[in-house]
């Protein structure tokens, strides 16, 4: 049985690869929510509680899998905490942002890679709005666009 962390389970896009995940593919999943709770119910289906935006947390947590060998990591969690008409940087908002969508998975990412398994797989989630230059260049919201740049150059 494959074993799949997956971050951000509590709803969205990573909410629905941990059900698929466990329920239609029959893969082991730890999944993560800032609250320890999802709405997943599977018996291959664990949520642990995890905040990207906490060093102390983000080691708890891979302390509590370091017995497992993952065999992918999906990074879906993030914030976007800007109203989206906003088009002026807020240091405190920037830096949020950044906690969580790039320190936060960078930070996880290098502690989870010694667990992989050999040919194991680290899929980073990323937007649109991450890409330079485009067709959404009037859009706003650029906490977000800047920490999606980022992850897509960590991911590179």
């Amino acid at each position: 049985m494959k074993t799949v962390i997956v971050t951000g389970c509590s709803r969205g896009i990573g909410h629905e690869i941990a059900k698929q995940l466990s329920t239609k593919y029959n893969f082991r999943v730890m999944g993560t929510s800032t609250s320890g709770n999802s709405s997943v119910v599977h018996t291959n289906f664990h949520c642990f509680k995890l905040d990207l935006s906490n060093s102390n947390s983000i080691n708890d947590f891979s302390l509590r899998i370091r017995d497992h060998k993952i065999d992918v990591l999906i990074n879906c969690a993030g914030v976007l905490l800007e109203k989206w008409d906003e088009d002026k940087i807020n240091m405190s908002q920037l830096k949020s942002t950044f906690a969580v969508n790039v320190f936060g998975l960078i930070e996880l990412t290098e502690n989870i890679i010694p667990n992989m398994n050999k040919g194991g797989h680290i899929i980073n989630f990323s937007s649109g709005w991450g890409a330079i230059g485009g067709t959404q260049i009037d859009e706003y919201v650029p906490h977000y666009k800047l920490s999606k740049v980022s992850v897509n150059m960590y991911t590179r």
